[in-house]
This record gives C-alpha cells, structure tokens and sequence, in this order.
C-alpha cells in the first residue's frame, strides 16, 4: 500500500476529530538507525474557510498535510510543522 494510501485510511480519525493528526513514518535505508517522514493529514485542512487568495497563500507558510494543502491556520498545523522530517531511533 503506499505511503498517501495509509495516510488516506487514517484520514477519518481526523476527520471526526478522535485525533488531531496522523504521520506516518518508515524505515529509512538503514532500518536500525532513523525512520523518515511518509505523509500526513490533519484537522486544520478540514476547516471550512472561505478561499484564500493565491497572492495571500503563497505568503504565509503551508501546512504539511498531504492531500489537502492549506495554510498553517490551527495549533495542529504548527505542531506537525516543528516535527522533523527524519528522527533517529538512538538516543545517543
């Protein structure tokens, strides 16, 4: 399944509002040393704002949300964007 594909099946979760987000992760190339970031979806695409005008949205940053680009406008938006994109799985 791909990576969209398990963000899309999670997707619900937020939707309802039971999660405020989801990411999904995989190995990286050396499976026992980082995962790496694959996608994710949260609450703040789901916000039914009216439509930002492109000069207005090509200013402010964009949420990482896979599928649904929008604006960082939500504390969920803010706290998936001080996630990073890699992690190390060693403390050390």
């Amino acid at each position: 399944m791909s990576d969209i594909g398990v963000v899309q099946l999670l997707r619900p979760f937020v939707e309802t509002k039971a999660w405020d987000y989801v990411v999904v992760w995989k190995y990286g190339n050396d499976p026992t040393r980082f995962i790496e970031w694959m996608g994710c979806c949260c609450c703040g695409g789901n916000i039914n704002l009216k439509e930002e005008m492109d000069e207005e949205y090509h200013l402010v940053p964009i949420c990482r949300d896979t599928l649904f680009h929008h604006s960082v406008r939500t504390k969920t938006c803010e706290a998936i964007a001080k996630l990073p994109l890699a992690m190390s799985l060693y403390s050390g």
